[in-house]
């Protein structure tokens, strides 16, 4: 189960994405992935992992650069952005 808790982020994005958009999407995948590090940190009490610390800071970042004007290109850009983040942090 804490597994897949740790790519909720990314379902909730692609989820998101489909429907929606690139930029709701990468703000609400930032939050989720925000909220679980804060959950496992404060509420769980066990130290934050690498790939809760890397994929909030891949999605908050990729929101900012989205919300500040960024050229974001086509959707096929944002989820090369996306995985491309994803194999760094793993």
């Amino acid at each position: 189960m804490g597994l897949l808790l740790a790519f909720l982020p990314f379902i909730v994005f692609a989820i998101v994405d489909r429907f929606v958009g690139p930029t709701e999407a990468l703000l609400l995948a930032a939050l989720v992935s925000f909220i679980l590090l804060l959950r496992d940190w404060f509420i769980l009490g066990k130290a934050p992992k690498i790939l809760d610390i890397g994929t909030t800071i891949l999605f908050s970042g990729l929101a900012l650069y989205a919300l500040l004007g960024g050229p974001m290109g086509s959707i096929f850009v944002v989820r090369l952005a996306v995985d491309a983040g994803l194999l760094a942090v793993s």
